[in-house]
C-alpha cells in the first residue's frame, strides 16, 4: 500500500512538474531594469562619472594612441572638471595641446557636456 501511495504523488509531481514547465515566462531584459535600480540605489551619479572617465580613457586612445593611455588615470569629474594624474610634465603638456579636441570626443562619446576643461596632477 505504501509504495502505491508514493507513485500516485510521483504522478502528481510530475503532473505538476509538466504544467510549471508549459506556463509562458516573459523575461525583462536587464537594460531595461538597470537604470531603474541605479536611480533607486542612489548610484546613477557614480555610474555616470565612472563613464566620464573611461570615455576619456578611449578619448586618449583615438588621439594619442596607448603609449599614452597607458601612462596616465583619470581620477575624477568636477563641476565640469576632469582631473587626471600623469607620469611626467611632459605627457600632462601633450594632454594640454590636445585638450579641446580630447573634451570633444568624451562629450560626444557621452551624448552631452559633461567635461568643460581638463586638469593636471604629476
Amino acid at each position: 500500500m505504501r509504495v502505491s501511495a508514493n507513485l500516485a504523488d510521483d504522478a502528481d509531481m510530475a503532473d505538476n512538474a509538466e504544467s510549471w514547465y508549459n506556463v509562458s515566462m516573459s523575461f525583462t531584459p536587464i537594460k531595461s531594469i538597470l537604470p531603474g535600480s541605479a536611480d533607486r540605489s542612489g548610484m546613477k551619479d557614480e555610474i555616470e562619472a565612472q563613464l566620464v572617465l573611461d570615455s576619456f580613457l578611449v578619448a586618449v586612445r583615438r588621439e594619442l594612441g596607448d603609449r599614452v593611455a597607458d601612462k596616465l588615470k583619470p581620477l575624477y569629474v568636477k563641476n565640469g572638471t576632469l582631473t587626471v594624474s600623469c607620469l611626467s610634465s611632459v605627457l600632462a603638456s601633450e594632454l594640454k595641446l590636445k585638450e579641446k579636441r580630447i573634451i570633444e570626443r568624451v562629450n560626444t562619446l557621452q551624448k552631452k557636456d559633461v567635461v568643460q576643461r581638463l586638469r593636471f596632477f604629476l
